[in-house]
């Protein structure tokens, strides 16, 4: 879908991990057209995170209110499915 690997990041004691990509040998340091050629990349793979992760989010969420609705979980357990862990 996005057609490049991620890097998945893990924020050990957060509530949050990382997802990124990478452009390597880059530096704010490079010249001018280098420069605006990294800023086309990142335009364009923001857009294709966009586009791919969205709609995988938005399928969750639509789970997770099924699951709400029909009382498999709680709104509370949705809400704090991560706490335990810390």
């Amino acid at each position: 879908m996005f057609g490049q690997s991620f890097e998945w990041e893990r924020l050990d004691h957060r509530r949050a991990s990382r997802i990124a990509i990478y452009l390597p040998d880059k530096s704010i340091n490079d010249d001018a057209e280098t420069l605006a050629a990294t800023a086309k990349w990142m335009i364009d793979a923001l857009v294709r995170l966009r586009e791919t992760v969205i709609p995988i989010v938005r399928g969750v969420a639509t789970e997770v209110d099924r699951d709400i609705k029909a009382g498999r979980i709680s709104e509370q357990d949705a809400d704090n499915d991560e706490e335990d862990e810390d």
